[in-house]
């Protein structure tokens, strides 16, 4: 009978250490609570969930794009400026162009354009103040020439037709560019402004 109490003695111990074994044996990690993920995002927008992943990471950060400014078309450059002192063109019947000098605008038509078997082409003049009154006491001059080779001398005077306008007659003889200088004349007052760029074929 003590043999058999000694056995079972022996038993319960070997138990027991065993079932201490296996518990110290257990991974240190499986008994430590998860660690708490910060779930908090800036003011004003959504924080992202473990559902959404990254696609809520970059859908906050879409909208935090959208929402800066962007530039004004205002700063575009040339959004102000001045208007240009001249303007020449030629529609194959007259020839049109208009010039600033001092404080008159002028314009000048020559019609027809080019010239029609070399014959005489009218010349018009309009003048005008900086307030776009028309100016009708001036004495107003023409002075043909070609840049490229010397010309007799060619001064037509032109006359008041009224509302501003000066007409008068000349002949363009030669091929090539004519340059006509306008001449005015108020008073003591003298001012010239040439206009280039009359082609003749």
């Amino acid at each position: 009978m003590t043999r058999l109490w000694h056995v079972l003695g022996v038993i319960a111990l070997a138990s027991a250490w065993l079932a201490v074994g296996c518990t110290s044996s257990a991974p240190a990690s499986s008994s430590r609570p998860a660690a708490a993920v910060s779930t908090t995002a800036p003011a004003g927008t959504a924080a992202p969930t473990q559902a959404d992943g990254v696609s809520s990471a970059y859908a906050v950060g879409a909208a935090n794009s959208a929402s800066s400014p962007t530039p004004s078309a205002s700063g575009a450059v040339g959004s102000t400026g001045t208007s240009p002192t001249s303007q020449t063109g030629t529609s194959g019947k007259e020839f049109v162009s208009a010039q600033r000098v001092g404080d008159l605008q002028v314009k000048l038509r020559i019609t027809p354009f080019p010239p029609v078997n070399r014959n005489a082409s009218s010349f018009e003049v309009t003048l005008a103040n900086a307030s776009g009154q028309a100016v009708s006491d001036a004495q107003v001059t023409l002075d043909l020439t070609m840049p490229a080779m010397p010309m007799p001398p060619n001064h037509p005077t032109a006359q008041a037709a009224g509302d501003g306008r000066y007409t008068a007659s000349a002949r363009m003889l030669m091929p090539g560019e004519w340059w006509v200088t306008v001449i005015i004349r108020q008073g003591d007052k003298e001012q010239r402004v040439t206009f280039k760029g009359a082609n003749v074929p």
